[in-house]
């Protein structure tokens, strides 16, 4: 499904394997979709280190 040619190709493909997903076996009309970002597991481990392992045990 991710192409690595361009981001847009792999986002279309995305949106329409949701939808595909969605009327086929869902059986439910999709409005929107929206991708959200999500952060690298380095920000992800710098975020926890900085704001939550100091309250942890």
């Amino acid at each position: 499904m991710f192409s690595k040619l361009s981001a847009a190709w792999d986002m279309y493909a995305i949106e329409r394997a949701v939808k595909i997903i969605d009327e086929e076996f869902l059986h439910i009309k999709v409005e929107k979709i929206e991708f959200l970002d999500m952060p690298t597991y380095e920000e992800a481990k710098v975020s926890y280190e900085r704001d939550y392992a100091p309250y942890v045990g």
